[in-house]
C-alpha cells in the first residue's frame, strides 16, 4: 500500500498495488482483441474516447483483411483542427483502412458488435475507461445483439454530427431508419432510471452500487443500510464530495475505491449493468436475474475484494 490522498480532514483514500484480476478472468483488452481477430464481415464500435483509446490500435488489424468496421464516438473528442494529432490519425486510419468514423455529440454508449448481421457477438461496457483494463464487461445474448446494432445504426446513420473518411465533413441524414423500440435491453435515459430505481428499492438483504448511476437516489440508499441492507458503494475518490462520503459511511455502507468508473447495480437476485450515464442522452443498460447474473456479480465481487483504494477514517 502506498500513496495517501488527503480529501477531507476526517478522512483519506489509501491507494494499493495495481489491482490484478484471477486467473481465469480475461482483461477487457484482450477480449476485445480476441472478438475483433475472429472478425469475418464487420466491426461496429462504440467508444466515445476511441480516438484516444487501446481499442483504436486493436481495430487496426482489420487493415490486412477485408473487414469493415464502423466507429462512433463521441463528437468533442475530435478536434476542429485538421492538423491536430488526432485528427491527422484517424485519416490515416481512415484512409489505409476500411474504416468510417462518425462522431455523436453526447454519446453515452461503449459498446462492440462482431458481424452484427451474421453470428453476431457483442459486449456491452458499464462505463469506459481509456485502457479498458480493469473494467467491467457482459457479452450480449440472443436478441441484445440485434437491437443494440439497430440502435447504433439509428445514431450512426441518422443522429451522427461528423464524418471522418478521406476528409472530415457533416453528416447528412440517410432518411431511411426508425428509432428502434427495443424490448430486451434497456433503452434511453427514462428506462434505464426506472429500472435503476426498481433495482434498488427492491433490495432487502444485500446491494451493491458503482459508478455514477446511483447518485440520485442516494437517500434510499442510505436508508436502506440503515434498515440492516449490507450496502457497498464502489466509487472514484472524486467521484462524491466529502460530505456525501461523510453521510454514507455514517449510515453504514461499506465504501470501495476504484479507478474506474463502471455503472452497475447489484441487488439480492438482479443486476443491471449501464453503458454510461450522460444527462440528457441515449443510454443502454442490460439486465441480468438469478443465475444469469453471477458472472457480472463477480466481476464485482473482485473489484471488491482488491480495490484500487482503500478508505481510512
Amino acid at each position: 500500500m502506498s500513496d495517501s490522498i488527503i480529501t477531507n480532514s476526517e478522512y483519506s483514500w489509501q491507494k494499493h498495488q495495481k489491482r490484478e484480476f484471477e486467473l481465469d478472468s480475461k482483461s477487457p483488452i484482450e477480449t476485445i482483441t480476441e472478438l475483433i481477430e475472429g472478425a469475418h464481415d464487420m466491426i461496429v464500435v462504440a467508444d466515445p474516447a476511441f480516438l484516444n483509446s487501446k481499442i483504436r490500435d486493436v481495430v487496426m488489424v482489420v487493415k490486412k483483411r477485408d473487414v469493415r468496421s464502423y466507429v462512433l464516438t463521441e463528437d468533442d473528442a475530435l478536434p476542429n483542427d485538421v492538423d491536430s494529432k488526432q485528427v491527422i490519425s484517424c485519416l490515416e486510419m481512415t484512409n489505409s483502412t476500411k474504416t468510417l468514423v462518425r462522431t455523436y455529440a453526447g454519446l453515452a454508449v461503449n459498446a462492440i458488435l462482431i458481424d452484427p448481421f451474421e453470428r453476431s457477438r457483442g459486449l456491452l461496457f458499464g462505463g469506459f475507461r481509456d485502457s479498458y483494463e480493469g473494467g467491467v464487461y457482459e457479452e450480449l445474448h440472443g436478441e441484445e445483439n440485434k437491437e443494440i446494432r439497430d440502435i447504433l445504426g439509428w445514431l450512426y446513420w441518422e443522429n451522427a454530427k461528423r464524418e471522418v473518411a478521406s476528409k472530415i465533413e457533416n453528416c447528412k441524414p440517410l432518411g431511411k431508419l426508425l428509432q428502434p423500440e427495443p424490448y430486451h435491453v434497456l433503452y434511453a435515459r427514462q428506462n434505464v432510471q426506472d429500472e435503476i430505481s426498481k433495482t434498488i428499492c427492491g433490495a432487502s438483504n444485500v446491494l451493491t452500487v458503482s459508478g455514477r448511476c446511483w447518485h440520485v437516489h442516494m437517500e434510499r440508499v442510505c436508508e436502506l443500510a440503515r434498515n440492516g441492507t449490507k450496502v457497498t458503494v464502489i466509487t472514484r475518490p472524486d467521484d462524491l464530495t466529502p460530505n456525501n462520503i461523510m453521510k454514507i459511511r455514517d449510515a453504514g455502507v461499506q465504501i470501495v475505491g476504484s479507478n474506474g468508473s463502471v455503472n452497475m447495480i447489484i441487488s439480492d437476485s438482479v443486476a443491471v449493468l449501464i453503458s454510461d450515464v450522460n444527462n440528457g442522452h441515449f443510454e443502454i443498460g442490460i439486465k441480468r436475474e438469478g443465475r444469469k447474473m453471477q458472472g457480472m456479480k463477480k466481476k464485482i465481487e473482485q473489484i471488491v475484494k482488491k480495490p484500487d483504494y482503500e478508505l481510512k477514517c
